[in-house]
């Protein structure tokens, strides 16, 4: 009998999914971690996300939070990392205080990235400048589940969609998404390096106009497409 495919590389590794879940288990019952809050709050979204935007069908993850470069907010390693773990996804303790919405996008981001790297055709693609992370099917996935993406090719990152399905399983969980909205990039500005730019980014709560304006210039106005304010928008960190 011929063995039936399976859906996801690596679900016939029963043992990776067990010491991951075990790995959870573990993390919750240290009282003396500092991050144990953060982890309990975020755990739960693991298993959120993969049923309600991944059919169930996504291996158990190994959630991590620990410190990364100030400059990376999450990640996802493909294969296995230096503990032999598989479907690894660490959230960047600098960013322990931030938004839960903000938190919560960066975790679905890496989970895309496990979700991408588990199927059965997928090869680690690669570009000039190394790992090619954001693929085309990563960024299809992204814009299905209306969350923040960057190009890579055309430098610019997408606001999340405020009808989106993210979106809409925030408020249905009474996360407030409004945070979201006030994230930009460089990127999207003259240059990597904005600390020579005379404009900056303002953006209106739901993220459907962006504007740019001098920078020692205060914008006092609403978006006439939602009547909401302009804010000033934050500098996004890079994440992989």
């Amino acid at each position: 009998m011929r063995k039936k495919e399976l859906p996801f590389k690596g679900r016939e590794n029963d043992s990776d999914g067990r010491i991951n879940n075990e790995l959870a288990d573990h993390a919750a019952q240290q009282e003396d971690w500092q991050l144990i809050e953060l982890f309990e709050q975020l755990s739960p979204w693991v298993k959120r996300f993969n049923v309600e935007f991944f059919d169930g069908k996504l291996p158990p993850t190994a959630l991590s939070i620990d410190y990364n470069r100030r400059n990376t907010l999450g990640t996802y390693r493909p294969g296995r990392d230096g503990l032999a773990l598989q479907w690894r996804v660490n959230l960047n303790a600098y960013y322990q205080d931030a938004p839960q919405a903000f938190l919560l996008s960066v975790l679905l981001h890496e989970l895309i990235h496990q979700w991408e790297c588990c199927q059965p055709s997928w090869k680690p693609p690669k570009s000039k400048n190394g790992w090619k992370y954001h693929t085309a099917s990563w960024r299809e996935k992204a814009a299905e589940l209306g969350i923040s993406s960057r190009d890579n090719q055309k430098g610019v990152w997408q606001l999340p969609d405020p009808n989106g399905s993210f979106i809409v399983l925030l408020r249905l969980h009474d996360v407030d998404p409004a945070p979201l909205w006030q994230l930009e990039t460089t990127a999207n500005t003259v240059g990597d390096d904005d600390s020579t730019s005379t404009i900056r980014p303002w953006t209106c709560t739901y993220g459907c106009t962006r504007v740019y304006v001098a920078i020692k210039t205060e914008l006092n106005a609403r978006c006439n497409r939602c009547g909401e304010v302009f804010i000033p928008a934050i500098d996004s960190r890079k994440d992989s």
